[in-house]
């Protein structure tokens, strides 16, 4: 009716319905008897489109193609059964070499963190990989990757209806128009490809996704103004997530800060990105140190899911499963009432997508504590939860500064799932150019994040981790000093810690005493710790080399200065070499009498195998007569009797035995 009086009779032209016998230049009433035809052939549509519907409902129930099949599922032919144009009919199934490929686009997406576009590229590259349903090109792209990895056909969720065609007579064209419900809903698990778990935490990261907003740097350096913690940040005082801002972008702001007098503001100091995401990165790495109580309360924790009964567990899904329908009924009632002002609904529209977020978020949990409750849970051993540890802190650590897009992302997820909340930032300091920096405070849960990776089952910590970080850059002088101090610990001296550093041994001492100023100490006195020191040189001292030779000789009999000719050394190096030998042994140092009788007893030993006195005093570097009144002391002292020394040489003669008794030499050569 609207198109014939607007746009025909309105405009003088003359409409001739030759079917229905109706002229717009009778006199009669057309218009009457065009409306009663129209609604009419209204009515008659409408109830051929419910029948239809039935009919297609009842097939969807009996697993029945009624639609577009996505990729991964196919038709196959049900014998004797035939559609109105004599075809055969056909029921649903798992297309088993396309399923394949939607695993597989799953995996990159979750476990290896591809992009969207980054997963187009590699199945276009892929001469074997399937095109897409309906493209015209046959080629992947951004938008049918995410459109596929949104599909709830591969956990077996198929529903029919969900949207209805709405024609606009102004526009002269038909929309889709979402339904309140979908007109029928069928769960088939002999059609699922995808876990309910998986798919749902797929979800939630879709739902994190940031949003491709700002301009791309035309040096293309990523490096100075890193995205990896883009939208992270917040205001304290006014809640307001930081904005890039500053010269060529390399900071974050607070917009509504910048509007209020510098000496008033809440956030005077901006916030350096690159700044901002090496220590925070490297903040919350130092939370997966796998030390020994960490490990204890991981396997802890999953001890305790192991061993909690499976009535717990069901409470616990019940309570998931009533929030994610209360979730759902109030995006279904936000949905339906949008508002009738552009601000009301632009308010609806970000009330709808935090709602999604939340619900994907609580679906995603609920699967995965579904999947708890049907699998046994294995308490992890020690090398296990060691191993994930270092994963995480060294994935962290690498994200310092990677500029690969799937590094980042996996980082980005990491430092997601940990966070509670945003990070919140503080102004601290004075308010002044290079004097004042900003302060982030944020709640961890980071025993939860392990826990999950390891048995698959979030757990919440009672006792979040609250950690403080401060965004301000450190002097030179204080990261000389602080790497001086470490090397200063290790008892190393001065000399060589100014070769490792590469500067000269008094700017080490200048570091020093830099480090301890700093701190509020008393500067240390080097040459105090010099002598406590167990290598004061920086090479090995010359009693330590001679060492060894000094106590052999020792041994043998020699003096202190006789080691010293043979070791060309000083008696006082061979008197420190046998002190500290000793020392090192834990072995008392033995004295001159000691070292004296150790002679002399030798010596009788040696008078005793037959050898001449002049004999045994050249090989202890002895005058003859200096050695007999050695001797005669000796025995004196130990009450031990002293040989005739004449009587007992008789008529032989040096290098001869005494009254003829053969030397120790010769009975051994005998």
């Amino acid at each position: 009716m609207q198109f014939v009086e607007e746009m025909l009779v309105g405009r003088g032209i003359r409409a001739v319905f030759v079917k229905s016998n109706l002229d717009t230049d009778d006199d009669g009433d057309w218009q009457t008897m065009l409306q009663i035809l129209g609604a009419v052939d209204e009515a008659q549509v409408r109830l051929m489109a419910a029948q239809i519907h039935s009919a297609h409902r009842g097939l969807l129930q009996r697993r029945m193609v009624t639609m577009t099949l996505p990729l991964g599922i196919t038709g196959e032919d049900v014998p004797g059964e035939f559609t109105r144009l004599k075809r055969p009919r056909q029921v649903m199934v798992i297309d088993v070499e396309m399923a394949v490929w939607i695993v597989r686009i799953f995996r990159w997406y979750l476990v290896e963190g591809m992009g969207f576009s980054e997963i187009a590229r590699e199945l276009n590259d892929d001469p074997d990989a399937p095109a897409p349903v309906k493209s015209i090109n046959n080629m992947w792209t951004h938008n049918t990757v995410r459109e596929h990895l949104q599909k709830p056909a591969y956990r077996g969720h198929f529903e029919y209806g969900r949207e209805k065609s709405v024609w606009s007579s102004e526009k002269d064209y038909a929309r889709q128009m979402e339904r309140d419900v979908p007109l029928e809903i069928a769960q088939f698990e002999e059609l699922r490809i995808i876990p309910d778990e998986v798919w749902y935490e797929v979800q939630r990261l879709i739902g994190l996704e940031p949003n491709n907003s700002g301009r791309i740097p035309l040096d293309g350096d990523h490096v100075k103004r890193p995205r990896l913690l883009r939208g992270l940040f917040e205001c304290s005082e006014h809640g307001r997530q930081l904005v890039v801002g500053g010269f060529e972008g390399c900071v974050a702001l607070c917009p509504l800060c910048q509007a209020i007098k510098a000496e008033k503001r809440p956030l005077f100091t901006h916030l350096n990105r690159r700044l901002a995401v090496k220590l925070t990165c490297e903040a919350l790495a130092s939370q997966f140190a796998a030390s020994d109580a960490l490990v204890e309360c991981v396997i802890r924790q999953c001890q305790r899911y192991a061993q909690s009964s499976e009535s717990a567990d069901t409470d616990c899904v019940d309570k998931l499963r009533a929030k994610a329908e209360k979730l759902r009924s109030k995006i279904d009632f936000n949905r339906r009432d949008p508002g009738e002002t552009e601000e009301e609904q632009l308010a609806t529209h970000q009330l709808l997508k935090d709602l999604r977020q939340e619900h994907a978020e609580v679906r995603s949990e609920l699967a995965s504590h579904e999947a708890g409750l049907s699998n046994e849970i294995t308490v992890p051993t020690v090398d296990v939860v060691i191993e994930v540890l270092s994963h995480l802190e060294q994935t962290l650590l690498e994200a310092r500064e990677a500029e690969d897009d799937q590094q980042l992302r996996l980082a980005r997820r990491l430092i997601e799932e940990m966070l509670i909340g945003r990070i919140r930032v503080i102004q601290l300091g004075e308010r002044k150019k290079s004097q004042g920096w900003l302060q982030a405070h944020l709640k961890l849960n980071a025993i939860g994040l392990v826990v999950k990776r390891l048995i698959g089952v979030k757990c919440d910590e009672a006792d979040p981790i609250m950690l403080s970080i401060d965004y301000k850059t450190s002097k030179l002088i204080d990261e000389q000093s602080d790497t001086a101090k470490r090397l200063w610990n290790d008892d190393l001296l001065h000399v060589e810690i100014a070769e490792q550093m590469g500067c000269n041994p008094p700017y080490v001492t200048k570091l020093i005493q830099h480090w301890h100023d700093k701190r509020g100490l008393p500067r240390p006195n080097n040459k105090k710790r010099r002598r406590k020191l167990e290598n004061k040189q920086r090479k090995t001292p010359v009693y330590k080399q001679i060492a060894n030779q000094a106590i052999e000789l020792m041994g043998q009999g020699f003096s202190n200065l006789a080691i010293a000719k043979r070791t060309k050394a000083s008696d006082t190096n061979v008197a420190k070499a046998i002190k500290w030998w000793h020392e090192v042994r834990g072995l008392p140092v033995p004295t001159a009498a000691d070292r004296r009788n150790q002679k002399m007893n030798r010596a009788m030993a040696m008078l005793d195998e037959g050898m001449l006195l002049t004999d045994v005093a050249a090989n202890l570097a002895y005058s003859p007569r200096g050695l007999k009144l050695a001797l005669v002391k000796y025995a004196a002292e130990n009450g031990v009797g002293v040989p005739d020394f004449h009587s007992r040489r008789g008529n032989a003669k040096s290098g001869s035995a005494a009254n003829g008794k053969n030397s120790s030499s010769e009975s051994q050569a005998v």
